[in-house]
């Protein structure tokens, strides 16, 4: 039978309509260990907004090395917590780097930012930093 987490409605206003990410395929990358994919988002949501402070700062300082390492960086730490947008955003920005000309960073940068932010609500429930109760059903 496939295991899914049951979600409940967040305290800081209501789920997507359509989650971005596939709760019981996530959970079948740790063979059902919901303790080892809580603790996964956990260190996701500690880490990514550096990164993205890196990416930021990268752009700022037009310094094209910097930026293609953090855009790197995030894109192998976030792992299947990545929607295909995100991803995009990474590759591009990192593409962007590779060909030195930085005018199109800040755009790719703000679809990222935005991207992280829809992904955010279900990463916290996920590492159980929401306030919400989680649970596996059969």
């Amino acid at each position: 039978m496939t295991k899914a987490f049951a979600l409940e409605k967040n305290p800081a206003g209501p789920l997507p309509a359509s989650p971005i990410l596939e709760h019981s395929l996530l959970l079948s990358f740790v063979e059902g260990d919901e303790d080892l994919l809580r603790g996964i988002c956990g260190l996701f949501l500690g880490h990514y907004p550096a990164l993205l402070s890196k990416i930021r700062d990268a752009i700022a300082r037009a310094d094209a090395d910097g930026l293609a390492r953090a855009a790197h960086t995030l894109k192998g730490s976030g792992g299947y917590f990545l929607c295909a947008s995100a991803l995009r955003a990474l590759v591009d920005l990192e593409l962007i780097a590779h060909g030195g000309d930085l005018n199109n960073a800040p755009e790719r940068f703000a679809e990222l930012e935005s991207e992280l932010e829809r992904l955010k609500p279900e990463l916290l429930i996920l590492s159980g930093r929401s306030g919400t109760a989680q649970s596996l059903q059969e």
